[in-house]
Order: C-alpha cells, then structure tokens, then sequence
C-alpha cells in the first residue's frame, strides 16, 4: 500500500477528489484468508483479532541534542510516563511541544540505547536540507516524544470510509470497522448513530459491524477524520472478499 497511507502524521492532511483505496493500488480487493486471485490480508489491516485500548508509547523528552553533520537528533526521555519507553522501538516518531520545525512532523528511528532511554532520529528534509535552518536549529528540551500505534492504515483525516464486502459462501462473516485517534492512543469500536428510541445515550450508537453474503454489497461510514482504522473480521474466511477506501466532503 502506498506510504502516503501508510506514514502520514497527525495534521498533514492531503485531500483527493474521489474515494482512493487504502488497502493497495485502486482495484484492490482483500480476502480475509488466502483466496486465490485475491490480495493476501495484511494482518496489520484486515484479521480476526485486535487488541482495543491505549496503543501508544509516549514520554517527556528531558534532552534533546542535535547532531549537524549526520542530520540527526538524539532524545533522551525521562522515566516520568513509563519504564524505558522506546527500548528497541522501531519505525518512526513524533514531538509535541518541543519545536515548531518538528512537531507533527515523521521522524524516523536510527537507533536506540535500550535502558538509557536515548532515541536518535532522522530531522525532516526542511531542517536536514536547509543549510540555514539547520545551522541555527537548537532546539530546547520540552514537550513528549510519540510513538503511535502502527496498527491498521492512516485515512489522512478522511471523512468517510468506502467498504465493499463480498462472500461467495454466504456464510454470513462480519466486518467491524475499529478506529485510532492521534488525540487518544487508543483503539476502539467505531460507533454509529442508530435511529430509534433508547432510553440512554449509549444505546443510540451502535457498533459499525456489517455482514458479508454472496450479494455484492457497499457502504459508506462517516469516519469524521479518524486518524486510522482496523477491519476486524469475525473469522479468517478465504471466501471473506474486502475492499476499502476512503474520501473527503
């Protein structure tokens, strides 16, 4: 699937036109097992199980050095959130509150001091490639170090979810759609409102879990710019044929 999808950070949003499949190329179809002829699931994406609640390793950044001629930079975080947070953490992170160049921006990890919770990153390209900006980039010790979950794939702020459900058995399988929050950490159902008479607040939302038959069958799911999302199946079924995409108003 193509990294745009995959790696963009809270708040960089870029918008298209038209529903744009976020489960590969267009055209892309996903059976939930290994059906011949079908896009084998990606477990990070399309599975049978999903641990929900807080999936993000977060901490206080106590010191920050900036290495100019390797363009990179170092963190050091404090103990105050967890217990060496980042030991042997891999793929990439971002800073709140630390510096205007940087914050919600990608960095990716080079290496980690695991026990001596030191992180060293790449800088992004607008620091890294700007002689200027770099050579006058000092930034101060402040703000927390994240690391999000990389469970599922980013919608880059989307508004709607497009999902295509097909199953040549008409064993009835289910597709629930679970959804990430940068703003939370945590995995949870995605909820719809269900129209009807309840007496609590509670019991007029209900879980965005759709069954698949031998009918062709597509729905569009207001996601309001959740930052990520899981397709959690109720079992890994060959038959189980998925596509997803999604679109902005």
């Amino acid at each position: 699937m193509s990294s745009i999808h995959k790696h963009t950070a809270p708040g960089k949003v870029i918008k298209h036109h038209r529903a744009i499949s976020i489960l590969g190329p267009d055209g892309t179809l996903m059976s939930a097992g290994t059906k011949a002829g079908y896009t084998t699931a990606d477990n990070n994406v399309l599975d049978n199980a999903l641990n929900t609640g807080h999936d993000a390793n977060i901490e206080v950044i106590s010191a920050v050095s900036v290495d100019k001629s390797a363009r990179t930079i170092t963190f050091t975080t404090a103990d105050s959130l967890g217990s060496n947070v980042f030991d042997s953490a891999t793929g990439g992170v971002l800073t709140q509150g630390l510096h205007a160049l940087l914050d919600g921006h990608r960095l990716d990890i080079i290496s980690t001091a695991d026990g001596d919770n030191t992180t060293t990153t790449t800088l992004p390209d607008h620091v890294a490639g700007n002689a200027a900006v770099l050579k006058n980039f000092s930034p101060s010790a402040q703000g927390r170090l994240i690391q999000h979950s990389t469970k599922g794939v980013a919608t880059n702020g989307a508004d709607k979810l497009w999902l295509t459900l097909y199953d040549s058995t008409s064993g009835s399988p289910t597709v629930s759609v679970c959804v990430y929050q940068y703003a939370f950490g945590v995995w949870s159902r995605h909820k719809l409102y269900n129209r009807g008479a309840h007496t609590t607040t509670t019991s007029n939302f209900a879980n965005a879990t759709f069954t698949a038959d031998s009918a062709h069958r597509s729905y569009v799911i207001p996601i309001q710019g959740a930052d990520r999302i899981f397709l959690l199946t109720s079992a890994d079924d060959n038959d189980l044929i998925v596509g997803a995409a999604v679109s902005w108003n």
